[in-house]
């Protein structure tokens, strides 16, 4: 007899902790077109639940923030938010996605801005 065990992967590799490590400006605020540190006095993470549920928590500064709101992911890759830190729903697209990195594109009047992710605790 021969038994075998595998590992169940995640069916959502977006489910989980998610901290940001570097942030890409292109055009914004002058634009250095390199992935630049966040430091840890600004940090943010992002936590997406099986049930949709979705929190951001972000300190900048040192002063703390906490959003709390709902997600959806589509076949596209786009990710919509909707939380009491927005007033609508918020539009990005996930450009690559695996279970040890997370970037998320967001659209600004400049062109685009990149954020960069790790999975964490």
């Amino acid at each position: 007899v021969a038994l075998a065990s595998c590992k169940k992967e995640k069916t959502n590799p977006i489910l989980g902790n998610w901290k940001l490590i570097k942030v890409f400006d292109g055009y914004f605020n002058g634009g250095n077109f390199q992935w630049n540190n966040v430091p840890d006095e600004s940090s943010k993470t992002l936590i997406f639940s099986e049930n949709g549920e979705y929190r951001q928590k972000e300190s900048y500064n040192r002063a703390y923030k906490q959003c709390i709101g709902t997600y959806s992911l589509k076949p596209d890759n786009t990710l919509e938010v909707n939380s009491n830190c927005n007033l609508g729903t918020e539009k990005m697209k996930i450009s690559e996605i695996s279970s040890t990195l997370l970037i998320i594109d967001r659209q600004v009047r400049e062109g685009v801005i990149r954020f960069k992710y790790i999975p964490t605790k």
